[in-house]
């Protein structure tokens, strides 16, 4: 009854913090008019010569010479440097975290007609100190069933609101876009929790192993 009430309370000793996905507004970016410059949910800064906008598979098949089945062409997305403007934006929307969590992003990026970089990064809002960053090159394609590729990275939390952003800067412009698509953000316990809820589990059963120890009589 010891071991069991022993592993007990190291169960409910290293229980991690509840974790779960966060509520990023509208990450899949199907909510507004494609070729809008406002997106719900989401804060668009860009330069005197650039264009970040919401687009769709079907513009490209339409201008300039994208492929993809009918879901693939409807999809709609990010585009940086869309409509041949430079890329130079920021894309981003802040929540809430916890101090006790550790945060994965995810998100799809694209690239049409050539090669194109996107930077994702998070950053606290109190302390301006950035959390996480990921800078990933996607090869170009026109094909829109096979155009994008998941890609993540974590951060801590810190307790404060952090900005999430993605930037496609310095990427070739014309008539090559770097695409974002399927933001999202879920929360997980450190993995010194998870170690904890291991050794747990293994106190536990160790218990439960000693209470199914046969008698041994001696002669």
């Amino acid at each position: 009854m010891r071991h069991m009430l022993l592993a007990a309370a190291a169960l409910a000793f290293a229980a991690p913090a509840i974790a779960g996905p966060v509520s990023i507004i509208n990450g899949n970016f199907e909510g507004d008019e494609v070729e809008s410059e406002t997106i719900t949910g989401w804060t668009i800064a860009i330069g005197q010569d650039d264009r970040v906008e919401l687009a769709n598979g079907q513009g490209y098949f339409d201008c300039c010479g994208g492929v993809g089945s009918a879901p693939a062409l409807a999809n709609q997305f990010v585009a940086f440097g869309a409509g041949e403007a430079g890329n130079d934006g920021i894309v981003s929307q802040s929540f809430a975290t916890d101090s006790a969590l550790h945060y994965q992003v995810s998100f799809d990026v694209g690239a049409f007609a050539g090669d194109q970089t996107v930077t994702g990064s998070v950053v606290d809002t109190v302390t301006n100190a950035v959390l996480g960053s990921l800078v990933f090159t996607k090869s170009g394609s026109t094909d829109f069933d096979a155009m994008f590729g998941t890609v993540t990275f974590g951060f801590q939390g810190t307790g404060n609101a952090v900005s999430l952003r993605f930037t496609a800067a310095g990427s070739d412009t014309g008539s090559r876009d770097a695409l974002l698509d399927n933001v999202s953000v879920a929360s997980v316990p450190e993995p010194t929790s998870w170690a904890m809820l291991v050794a747990g589990f293994g106190l536990a059963g160790g218990a439960m192993r000693s209470r199914r120890k046969p008698a041994i009589r001696l002669a």
